[in-house]
């Protein structure tokens, strides 16, 4: 039996980071960091705190976001057994999340790991997001911006493997 890598296991979901790329608008090499990031290309992927598939979507934000898109609201199962569904969802939630945090990519990932709430809670908190990251940085020890820094190394490694960009067609 041949072991893929999760690299590989990522690639693999083409179809679905396609779904979340065409709801978005952002690069395949972005979302497969994110994807690798959330479930390691596992479409059946469950987090201690209940995400779920391959962008470990939690349920109620899947639903609303299919309710936006005119979709039936998805299952638990939906979501662990459709990866190109959990793609296209959490494009849209990407998609949403681009347009509140103003295109600012750090942003949207940092609300994309830790919520959109508690991003705007620390953003008023400390006064400002400059002065929020500022904190952060000081005290080396933020989740969110190690997630984001993970993302970032990512992109750029599904980048130089070109796996990705040779599978889209050429027009």
């Amino acid at each position: 039996m041949l072991a893929y890598s999760a690299y590989e296991r990522v690639e693999a979901q083409l179809p679905a980071l396609r779904a979340a790329s065409e709801q978005c608008g952002l690069e395949l090499e972005l979302l497969a960091a994110i994807m690798f990031v959330e479930s390691r290309g596992r479409v059946d992927a469950v987090s201690h705190k209940t995400a779920l598939g391959l962008f470990q979507l939690m349920l109620p934000t899947a639903q609303e976001r299919a309710r936006r898109l005119d979709l039936p609201e998805p299952s638990r199962e939906d979501l662990l057994s459709d990866p190109v569904l959990n793609g296209r969802l959490a494009g849209a939630y990407l998609r949403w999340l681009d347009l509140r945090f103003d295109a600012d990519l750090e942003k949207m990932l940092i609300a994309y790991n830790a919520g959109p709430t508690r991003l705007r809670n620390w953003i008023r908190e400390a006064g400002s997001y400059e002065a929020w990251r500022a904190e952060r940085e000081a005290a080396g020890n933020s989740d969110v911006l190690r997630y984001v820094a993970e993302v970032e190394r990512l992109r750029g490694v599904f980048a130089a493997r070109g796996h990705l960009a040779a599978a889209v067609p050429s027009e």
